[in-house]
């Protein structure tokens, strides 16, 4: 059986669990993933989201969290615009997070240590954002040992001058394989001589973050 054939099997399989129980979440939100990559349907991410609002709606985390990415980036072709909503997607992100999906967590995470350029923050909001975002990351690491997290929470960590913790941190991400940690470390202790650069480091890290 090749890859199309068993693409296609899964389709007409799930399509049967709905039949049974239209609010099968799983099967809901397995769907909007192939409609979302045209495996062994028409690639339609209109009938993507139409699933996953379906499969949300049960409570489904993983969906949840699927959606909460679309409301946050928003999305435009020419057969369909779905705006961005940062509000609904952090809505999403936070019941998401309390279902225990890391994911969520560590993207919540990002949005509270992101402040909106142009936007005004007094000192004590922008340390309980920053508390904030911790605690997400925390909860996407005891969750799941999440590399992104690890590597996310470690920077923010030597950020605030946290340094022997955070490099831990990131350590634990570049061992779990995290790309971005590797990198870190690897140019941080080329040029460990030079705290100036490794402040240029942590920067250009910073702002090369994505939440979704």
């Amino acid at each position: 059986m090749d890859l199309e054939e068993l693409y296609f099997q899964s389709s007409q399989w799930l399509r049967r669990a709905l039949f049974v129980n239209e609010n099968n979440p799983e099967a809901l939100y397995l769907l909007s993933k192939l409609h979302e990559s045209g495996y062994a349907v028409d690639r339609s991410i209109e009938r993507a989201i139409n699933y996953l609002e379906r499969a949300s709606r049960q409570g489904y985390a993983v969906a949840l969290t699927k959606l909460a990415h679309y409301y946050y980036s928003g999305y435009s072709d020419e057969n369909f615009r779905f705006p961005a909503n940062k509000s609904k997607a952090i809505e999403y992100y936070r019941v998401a997070m309390d279902k225990g999906d890391a994911e969520a967590a560590n993207c919540l995470g990002l949005i509270y240590e992101q402040w909106p350029e142009g936007v005004f923050c007094d000192q004590q909001e922008q340390e309980q954002r920053l508390t904030k975002a911790l605690e997400c990351y925390q909860m996407a690491i005891d969750s799941s040992e999440r590399d992104d997290a690890l590597f996310n929470k470690g920077l923010l960590l030597v950020s605030l001058q946290q340094s022997e913790e955070g490099v831990n941190l990131i350590t634990r991400a570049s061992v779990k394989g995290n790309l971005r940690a590797k990198e870190y470390l690897i140019m941080t202790n080329m040029y460990e001589d030079s705290q100036m650069y490794r402040g240029a480091v942590h920067s250009s890290f910073i702002s090369n973050d994505s939440i979704a």
